[in-house]
C-alpha cells in the first residue's frame, strides 16, 4: 500500500503537468464537432487556424469592397461558445489569412460569445474583417506581436480593458455597436484607430498610449469616456468628432512627458 501510494505521489504531478498544454488541433476538432470550446490554465501549442474550419463556405457577395477583383473569399463560422481563461498562446491565432499569390482570403466570424481574458499571445493574432454576433472579451490579456483586428465588426459590448498591446494594434474601420472598455488598457507601440466608430458606453478612462494614437477621422459617441487617458507618444485627431462635433473643439485629455 506505501508503495502505491509513492508511486502515485509521482505519477499524478507529472499528469497534472502534461495536462497543461494542449494542441491547437484539438480546439479545432472540437469546433467542428459542435462542442463548446473551454480552457482555463493551459498552454495552446501550434497554429490556432479558425479560418478553415468544416463548415467553411466561399462567399458570392457581400465582400467585393474589400476583395477586388477575382479575388475568392471564404468564412468559416465558429458557432459555439469559446473560453479561454489564464491560457498561453505560443503559436499564432488566426481569425484572417490572404494568400495574395492565390487570390484568397480566408475569415472567421463567430456567433456565440467569445472570453480570451487574461490570455497571452506571444505570437501573431489576426481577426481582421471578421463578425462577432455576440459579447467579446480580451480583458487582461497581453499580445506580443502586432494585434490585427481591422474591419472588424462587434454586435454587441467588446471588452478589451486592462489589455497590454506590446507591438503595436489596428483597429482601423471598426465598428463597435454597443460600446467598448479599453479601459486601463496600454498601447505600448502605434494603436491605429483611423476611422474606427464608438457608440455609447464606450470607454478609454485611465488607457495609456505610450506609442502613437491615430484617431484621424474617428467618431466617438457624445458619452466616450475619456478620462484619465494619457497620449505619451503622439497623436492626431484630425477630422474626429464626437457626438457629431468637433473633437479637438470640444474635448480636452492628458498629455504627460
Amino acid at each position: 500500500m506505501k508503495k502505491l501510494l509513492i508511486l502515485l505521489l509521482t505519477v499524478l504531478p507529472t499528469f497534472a503537468f502534461a495536462q497543461k498544454s494542449i494542441d491547437a488541433q484539438e480546439i479545432i476538432t472540437k469546433i467542428n464537432e459542435g462542442k463548446a470550446v473551454n480552457y482555463e490554465n493551459v498552454t495552446i501549442t501550434g497554429k490556432l487556424d479558425l479560418t478553415r474550419l468544416k463548415n467553411m463556405e466561399l462567399q458570392t457577395k457581400g465582400m467585393q469592397k474589400f476583395v477586388p477583383g477575382d479575388n475568392k473569399h471564404y468564412i468559416s463560422t465558429v458557432e459555439v461558445l469559446v473560453t479561454f481563461r489564464n491560457c498561453t498562446f505560443t503559436g499564432d491565432v488566426i481569425g484572417y489569412y490572404s494568400n495574395n499569390e492565390e487570390h484568397e482570403l480566408y475569415q472567421a466570424d463567430f456567433t456565440e460569445n467569445v472570453a480570451f481574458e487574461n490570455c497571452t499571445f506571444e505570437d501573431a493574432s489576426a481577426f481582421k474583417y471578421s463578425h462577432f454576433e455576440k459579447g467579446f472579451s480580451f480583458a487582461g490579456s497581453t499580445f506580443n506581436q502586432l494585434a490585427l483586428f481591422k474591419y472588424t465588426k462587434f454586435g454587441q459590448f467588446a471588452n478589451f480593458s486592462r489589455a497590454q498591446f506590446k507591438n503595436g494594434s489596428d483597429f482601423k474601420y471598426v465598428k463597435f455597436s454597443e460600446g467598448v472598455s479599453f479601459e486601463n488598457a496600454v498601447f505600448e507601440r502605434d494603436a491605429d484607430f483611423k476611422y474606427t466608430s464608438f457608440s455609447e458606453k464606450s470607454s478609454f478612462r485611465n488607457a495609456q498610449f505610450k506609442g502613437f494614437a491615430n484617431m484621424k477621422y474617428t467618431k466617438f459617441d457624445k458619452d466616450t469616456e475619456l478620462s484619465g487617458a494619457v497620449f505619451n507618444g503622439g497623436e492626431d485627431f484630425k477630422y474626429a468628432k464626437i457626438g457629431g462635433d468637433s473633437f479637438q473643439k470640444t474635448m480636452h485629455y492628458d498629455k504627460k512627458d
